[in-house]
């Protein structure tokens, strides 16, 4: 699903907590080393995240967030923050070597590493080592 996240609106909080758990607390964070992913580029998406992309001529990065059920891939558009908010049951992943496509449905992103990085794989494989104990899990 995706939301504007750039407000305080509660409800979309509220919505976003209980499809992919809130969020680490700080000791989770530390023991795990973070849960967030660094800068990636947005190289392709699908239509709708790319209607959003294209209303600024600024370069489209995002970043992806952790969490106990799902990720949240956010990126800005103009002045506001949009999110991707995808369930490990609902997220697909595909990766080559020099980028990751995320799946949700009809919903796709192709990331690619930022100017002067490189693609965080231990960051990609967090996400399948997460999605497989989450599915596990539930199965």
């Amino acid at each position: 699903m995706l939301r504007n996240l750039s407000y305080n609106n509660k409800e979309i909080i509220k919505e976003v907590n209980e499809y992919v758990g809130r969020n680490f607390s700080f000791i989770e964070r530390v023991k795990m080393g973070g849960n967030g992913s660094r800068r990636m580029m947005i190289d392709k998406a699908s239509d709708e995240i790319s209607t959003l992309l294209g209303y600024d001529n600024n370069m489209n990065f995002c970043n992806v967030e952790l969490r106990p059920n799902g990720i949240i891939l956010r990126f800005r558009s103009l002045l506001e923050t949009f999110g991707l908010v995808i369930s490990y049951q609902d997220l697909s992943m595909s990766r080559s070597f020099q980028s990751v496509t995320i799946f949700c449905g009809e919903e796709y992103v192709v990331l690619k590493s930022a100017p002067g990085q490189h693609l965080d794989t231990k960051f990609i494989d967090r996400i399948c080592e997460m999605q497989s104990m989450v599915l596990t899990r539930t199965a």
